[in-house]
């Protein structure tokens, strides 16, 4: 069976063609696509992204989405959230399928963030603090010191559901800390 948009890939499918370890995020060829891939050799490049990208019959997957696959016996329909902020650890545990708004509460902390907390900004002698984004975004509201808004920030975030991982900052190597 050859996926296409007729016949999408299934679990079964999947399986026939790779060797799912969940507990470790791994893919291994099970059956070779091409004389270049040898049976048992780890699937998968890595993007531009960062995401482990698998080709099964001339179809690209994020192995975070076959993860997901294997687990639910359904591709996701929704984005794929790493939990720990890493795109390439595809562990099962560390998957989650959430909306675009719930994803974007676990973001790491942007590179040129001056405050170390996401959603503070300093003007006039006071600092602001705001949660949510667009349409959806809140005042907390001015506090004198980093610290207080600092504060108030991470209680804001608990009232509207950030996820704790949120504002973690990336270390030297790429990969996001808690």
């Amino acid at each position: 069976m050859a996926v296409t948009k007729e016949k999408p890939l299934t679990r079964e499918y999947l399986a026939e063609r790779l060797q799912i370890i969940p507990e470790q995020g791994k893919f291994i060829w099970a059956s070779c696509p091409r004389k270049d891939f040898l049976v048992g050799t780890e699937a998968g490049v890595k993007n531009a992204y960062g995401y482990r990208v698998i080709k099964i019959d001339q179809v690209r997957y994020r192995a975070s989405h076959l993860m997901i696959l294997w687990q639910t016996g359904s591709l996701p329909t929704e984005e794929v959230d790493h939990i720990n902020g890493d795109p390439f650890d595809d562990r099962a545990e560390n998957l989650r399928c959430v909306s675009r708004v719930e994803n974007s509460k676990n973001l790491k902390l942007y590179s040129k963030n001056k405050h170390g907390a996401p959603g503070i900004r300093h003007r006039g002698g006071l600092y602001s603090v705001k949660v949510g984004s667009g349409k959806n975004e809140t005042s907390v509201g001015s506090f004198k010191t980093l610290e207080e808004a600092k504060v108030a920030r991470f209680w804001a975030e608990k009232q509207h559901g950030y996820h704790d991982n949120h504002g973690r900052k990336e270390s030297s190597n790429g990969k996001a800390e808690s």
